[in-house]
């Protein structure tokens, strides 16, 4: 190898050096960026989840999808704290992935469906970005998601992929969500347009000065539940709860409090399993926290607080045992009725994907 580089004229010699230089250097740099954004992502004076999208981003640009999610489960184990912020995370690692496979087919054979199937959302998202709103007809909304419809009609994949289509008209219809919510109806099944309503309200929730929102509570927590259509209004509340938990500083005495002020028991009980989402996120998924928080509560919200707490329990862990795990801390003459509860919020998702490696008894 040396004797072959001594024939080699100088000038070649050189360049071959400074390119290896460069890939030294260029590894380097990205090595120092993961350390100094993994740092970043706990100054109090930056937002926790523009810095965990800016990290996944770079790296899943610079080393592509799958190295992002190596490095996301290996974050995933090592610290508690960014379970609570590695949805959007996932995000950004979606969106990278479209660009990189070209598709939202190709690249949702290799999904993820961790952290609430963050990754499939932002597969969507990338696939809408460059449009406008204007640009997208009914039939193009309506036949988005077929590519990923054959595992089933209601599979965890075609969910992500119609709650997506809800976040990405959000984002590129500046948050109009009267007429985001209007577009939903397009994709035509009542189904889809649930759920397509569901990834709008969850957009309207994670708005901010760089990309607000008109439609955010101020004083009101019944706002924007108060003024979308009826049909919209049981969304609208189980989706409610990040903005009840941080007006009440999460304390969630007061918040069980405002949701049983509301005036039908449905909105109550979805009010309730918000909440319980919001259990889950806070006590960093410990099984008996959720119990101890839940059952705290009164009337029939701590059945729906549980549901809740199961239901994004099991999107975190992908198997129904984290749900065992909760209601081993119930008394003995409620173990029965936790163990109903946590097959009500099994039986919540899309059976298509029960079959999967990720998603087990």
């Amino acid at each position: 190898m040396i004797s072959s580089l001594k024939r080699l004229p100088l000038s070649v010699i050189i360049g071959l050096m400074f390119m290896l230089l460069c890939a030294i250097s260029f590894e380097w740099s990205k090595s120092e960026l993961r350390s100094r954004l993994g740092h970043l992502c706990y100054d109090p004076r930056i937002s926790i989840q523009d810095c965990y999208i800016s990290y996944y981003k770079t790296i899943a640009q610079h080393d592509g999808t799958n190295a992002a999610l190596i490095e996301l489960h290996a974050h995933l184990k090592s610290d508690d704290r960014f379970n609570a912020n590695c949805h959007e995370a996932m995000h950004a690692i979606g969106r990278s992935a479209f660009h990189e496979f070209g598709s939202i087919a190709e690249a949702y054979a290799r999904a993820d469906y961790s952290c609430w199937g963050g990754y499939l959302h932002g597969v969507v998202e990338a696939s809408m970005s460059r449009k406008k709103l204007s640009d997208l007809s009914a039939e193009t909304l309506r036949t988005m998601c077929d590519s990923v419809k054959t595992a089933g009609e209601t599979s965890f994949m075609h969910f992500s992929c119609v709650h997506g289509i809800g976040h990405a008209l959000m984002y590129i219809g500046h948050n109009d969500l009267p007429n985001i919510l209007l577009r939903c109806d397009d994709l035509g099944d009542e189904w889809e347009s649930r759920q397509c309503a569901n990834g709008a309200f969850m957009e309207n929730t994670l708005a901010d000065s760089d990309h607000p929102s008109h439609f955010q509570p101020k004083d009101d927590l019944n706002f924007p539940c108060s003024v979308v259509r009826d049909k919209d209004k049981d969304v609208c509340y189980q989706v409610q709860s990040k903005f009840i938990l941080d007006h009440f500083k999460w304390n969630f005495s007061k918040a069980f409090n405002f949701c049983s002020t509301l005036s039908t028991e449905r909105f109550r009980s979805l009010c309730a399993q918000g909440l319980g989402a919001g259990v889950s996120v806070y006590t960093a998924y410990d099984p008996k926290a959720i119990y101890g928080i839940c059952s705290g509560s009164d009337g029939n919200l701590p059945d729906e607080c549980l549901y809740g707490a199961l239901t994004d329990l099991e999107g975190k862990t992908g198997t129904i045992n984290s749900g065992s795990e909760v209601c081993q801390y119930a008394p003995e003459a409620k173990q029965a009725s936790c163990m109903d509860i946590r097959n009500r919020a099994h039986a919540a998702f899309p059976g298509a994907t029960k079959n999967s490696e990720g998603w087990s008894q």
